[in-house]
């Protein structure tokens, strides 16, 4: 009883328990907006390397047109023949055309008169979720 009442122990209860993941909580949140600033690089990034192919895509095209006309040949491979056979080389510029009335075209109506299309909606739901997930990721010892 006399060891329970000395101020040595009385002091040390009183003391708030040493939290061990302290340490990494905070390295973590020095890291992870790091991290997410990476994310938002690499998706500008993607976007440049996409915008530069359609650019150099469209060059491509014009140059092929000029050189076409300027051999008499003035079929372009955008007018359709009707009894045609379909053809697979235009294959890619058809999902590129779905893939843009699909993203670009079609909205959602966010009330009143504001309306996204669905490239804006998808591109703020996968921010949304990149900050949630860098934000409860390792969080284990809270949910316990």
């Amino acid at each position: 009883m006399a060891l329970a009442s000395s101020p040595t122990m009385a002091t040390a209860a009183a003391k708030k328990p040493v939290d061990p993941n302290r340490a990494l909580r905070i390295a973590r949140s020095s890291a992870y907006p790091k991290e997410l600033w990476y994310l938002v690089v690499c998706v500008l990034f993607l976007a440049s390397i996409g915008h530069l192919f359609s650019v150099l895509w469209s060059i491509r095209r014009v140059r092929q047109n000029r050189r076409s006309i300027k051999d008499g040949n003035v079929s372009s491979p955008e007018v359709t023949v009707p009894n045609a056979r379909i053809s697979l080389r235009r294959l890619p510029l058809a999902v590129v055309n779905a893939f843009r009335i699909v993203a670009f075209r079609w909205t959602i109506s966010l009330g009143g008169s504001l309306r996204a299309n669905l490239t804006e909606a998808f591109i703020v739901v996968g921010y949304l979720a990149a900050l949630l997930t860098w934000e409860f990721i390792n969080s284990g010892s809270i949910l316990l």
